[in-house]
């Protein structure tokens, strides 16, 4: 999930045309024409002025990251999980680097398992410690454990069995 500027609904907003054909009914909702656009269900617009192209690319890209991470917990190959892991870290990266879009803190602890598997111990690190420190700043503490879980399980992985157990101790303590 990632946090989105405030937005403003539009409930059943009707749509008429400049030159453009609009066909609405009950499953299909479509706009063909020069820089037409259609939506289904409830419009939002953005108060920030996004663009509405911008906007559905990264909705987009939001979806093929929920996909990859849905598929990253079935998956049981492991090539195949870690190939997975790293599609879904260098989108989430990507995500983070060209839509200034910021991940809660539970997404956070999912890419950061993510990264770990494939690898990537300084970034699966980087996302623990964003949720640890919005877990921390929103008072969730059952979310400060999970955090604390997260950079035990990498602690382990680097070899550091002194620094995980102070870091599975401190969660246990809360």
């Amino acid at each position: 999930e990632y946090e989105e500027h405030p937005i403003q609904s539009i409930m059943n907003q009707n749509i008429n045309g400049d030159g453009n054909t609009q066909i609405g009914g009950e499953d299909v909702t479509a706009a063909i024409g020069e820089g037409a656009m259609a939506a289904k269900g409830d419009i939002h617009v953005h108060k920030h002025g996004i663009d509405p192209i911008e906007y559905a690319q990264a909705l987009a890209e939001k979806q093929i990251l929920e996909d990859k991470l849905t598929k990253l917990e079935q998956e049981t190959n492991g090539d195949r999980k870690e190939q997975i892991a790293r599609e879904a870290t260098e989108l989430a990266e990507e995500m983070l680097k060209n839509k200034s879009i910021e991940f809660d803190a539970w997404k956070l602890i999912e890419l950061g398992g993510a990264a770990e598997l494939a690898g990537q111990l300084e970034r699966a690190e980087g996302y623990c410690r964003q949720a640890k420190r919005k877990f921390l700043t929103d008072y969730d503490r059952k979310g400060e454990a999970a955090s604390l879980n997260c950079l035990g399980r990498i602690a382990i992985t680097r070899g550091d069995l002194a620094e995980a157990e102070r870091l599975y101790r401190e969660s246990l303590a809360i």
